[in-house]
């Protein structure tokens, strides 16, 4: 069966997770672990990738990762690669246990975006910037659905979306407001 589509821009948020095959450790050692956590350093030094979350456990491990670049698999070959090289592995990536990766890709409900974004911020003004532009970021909707829902015009919501992005670029405490919405997107 083909992998699905992976959906991949600038900007986006992925819960990155891997497994080793049948299970089996995909970090033989504590060095392996700590070039994985060094090649994740390199991510954002790299890449620019934006690593907000991780949890490596024995065999598997999940990220939470923004691409500012659009560039995911670029920024998850290094390890593998590694890997390979130190097992003496050659062949299909996944062949020392270490598997290809998944990208889960959510796509949230514009009801559910709004609920989180009205529980973490009381500005009604800035409330209604932050929901257009999350629900245009991660709900997958047209911009005409989005619009109709904001009594906006499709450019009208690319309007707003913006200016709002200049507007959290500009304001750390905004964007610290925002960065625990988006993580409470994917909680």
């Amino acid at each position: 069966m083909a992998r699905p589509l992976r959906i991949i821009f600038p900007g986006a948020f992925y819960h990155v997770t891997s497994r080793g095959n049948e299970r089996k450790p995909i970090y033989k050692s504590k060095q392996d672990r700590e070039k994985f956590l060094e090649y994740l350093g390199e991510a954002y030094a790299g890449y620019g990738a934006i690593i907000h979350a991780f949890c490596l456990m024995i065999n598997h491990y999940h990220l939470l990762v923004e691409t500012p670049d659009a560039n995911l698999p670029q920024i998850m070959k290094p390890y593998t690669a590694y890997f390979n090289i130190k097992r003496k592995r050659s062949g299909h990536r996944s062949d020392p246990g270490l598997p290809a990766l998944r990208f889960l890709e959510y796509k949230l409900s514009l009801d559910h975006i709004s609920q989180l974004v009205r529980r973490e911020i009381h500005d009604f003004k800035l409330i209604r910037k932050v929901e257009i532009y999350l629900v245009k970021r991660f709900s997958g909707e047209p911009l005409k659905a989005i619009g109709d829902r904001y009594n906006l015009s499709s450019s009208g919501v690319s309007k707003i979306c913006s200016r709002f992005v200049q507007e959290y670029q500009k304001n750390p405490k905004l964007k610290k407001v925002v960065d625990g919405v988006v993580l409470s997107l994917y909680g």
